[in-house]
């Protein structure tokens, strides 16, 4: 680990190694075609905010992912 003087660093750093680097979204690429959404530079966008929200907390299963796209970025059903 890093040399640092503050507790507080050294625990986020552990937690983030320990628990969020390995951290990643279940929802995939052909998940969201299944959605609705085409191929595109918004996948990634999506897959950012699906993480952000994992990183957060705020989503928690496969579920959670689904809902939260849904929601959040309204696929183009066809």
């Amino acid at each position: 680990m890093a040399k640092t003087s503050s507790e507080e660093v050294k625990r986020i750093t552990s937690f983030y190694l320990t628990k969020l680097q390995h951290e990643a979204p279940q929802i995939t690429g052909k998940g969201l075609r299944q959605l609705g959404f085409e191929p595109g530079p918004q996948y990634k966008q999506i897959m950012d905010a699906v993480l952000d929200g994992k990183l957060d907390g705020k989503l928690k299963s496969h579920m959670d992912e689904l809902k939260f796209v849904k929601t959040a970025f309204n696929p183009k059903i066809s």
